[in-house]
């Protein structure tokens, strides 16, 4: 057998493709050539017929694992300590979505989740869905369903194409102050509506911020917000709820207490990160910087236009009765800053 047979007999035994479909697209590569595997995945990368992903499992010898379900699995989109996102095809209504998938859980021939911690991660899965439920918007993705299949567990999500805010820093840089305002005065709407309804995020930070190709904003990740009339979450090995690098000072000692204006002190450090390219208070462990969020200043670039500042101070400061008393205040206020600082 030579290895493009081997090659094919494993994709055949994905179900990725048909042995027949396979047959009749690889009819040009001839199979005793040295580089036929490689001239056959490539092939079939350019046709679409498989992903890089896919190709890069079956040649290590993999034929399982490409399906959830109805759903093709085409390309991870990010992956985190408590689950893992895919691009996925739904092969009964075509159509892509995200699948955010619950690592397994362990056992004696695989490392894994023990089933405390995938309880809390279901938790944190049903409460998006909860979320998905009660608010509506075109700048929050939305949530469909949370399924299950063979023993997996995963929601099924709006597919958001674009890059993250900590994708796009690290990718280009920091951002001109004017494009930070006028992304912040297109998402602010969404807060508006989870506000309006009781619901505070808690989590806002550049992972969980999307720049789609037509330049909109777009809130994912609503696995830790304060929803009435749902329990507590359990707090984080450092006993808080949220992301030190984008924490209220209230948040911190009151998870469960804080109102709109915490995530308004989160945005205000996207706005910093954004436009300085690191948080407010980078470095350090999580404690240290917990601590800074309660008593420290941070340092602003002397370059930086001075009404942005003190719009970025105003969003930063320790009091909640300080800041912006609304989302929708706060985009009136970078709306008219965005107005009159058209070059910024």
């Amino acid at each position: 057998m030579t290895d493009l047979s081997l090659f094919i007999e494993r994709v055949a035994a994905s179900g990725l493709m048909t042995a027949a479909a396979l047959k009749d697209r690889l009819r040009p590569i001839e199979p005793t050539r040295p580089d036929a595997v490689d001239q056959a995945a490539r092939l079939l990368i350019e046709t679409g017929d498989l992903t890089p992903f896919q190709v890069k499992k079956l040649r290590t010898g993999l034929t399982k694992g490409f399906f959830l379900g109805r759903w093709r699995l085409m390309r991870p989109l990010a992956s985190g300590g408590s689950s893992r996102v895919m691009l996925a095809r739904d092969e009964r209504e075509g159509g892509f979505v995200a699948l955010k998938v619950v690592p397994p859980r362990a056992s004696e021939h695989r490392q894994g989740l023990d089933d405390d911690h995938r309880e809390a991660i279901l938790a944190r899965f049903r409460r998006e869905l909860e979320v998905a439920r009660r608010v509506i918007h075109p700048r929050i993705a939305r949530v469909f369903r949370l399924e299950s299949v063979e023993g997996v567990d995963f929601l099924v999500m709006e597919y958001i194409p674009g890059v993250s805010l900590e994708a796009s820093i690290a990718a280009h840089g920091p951002w001109k102050p004017r494009r930070a305002a006028r992304y912040a005065v297109d998402l602010l709407p969404a807060l508006t509506a989870l506000h309006a309804v009781g619901i505070i995020h808690r989590d806002l930070k550049p992972a969980n911020l999307m720049l789609t190709p037509q330049g909109h904003a777009c809130l994912l990740d609503l696995g830790t917000a304060l929803v009435p009339g749902l329990p507590p979450l359990p707090l984080d090995d450092n006993g808080i709820l949220g992301t030190p690098d984008y924490i209220a000072p209230e948040q911190i000692d009151h998870p469960d207490q804080v109102g709109p204006t915490g995530d308004l002190y989160a945005l205000g450090c996207v706005l910093y990160c954004l436009v300085c390219g690191r948080p407010p208070f980078a470095g350090g462990s999580p404690i240290n910087k917990i601590v800074k969020h309660r008593f420290d200043t941070p340092l602003f670039p002397e370059d930086l236009e001075p009404d942005f500042r003190e719009m970025l101070t105003s969003l930063l400061a320790k009091e909640p009765h300080r800041r912006p008393a609304s989302a929708s205040a706060l985009r009136a206020q970078l709306k008219a800053w965005v107005q009159h600082h058209p070059s910024s």
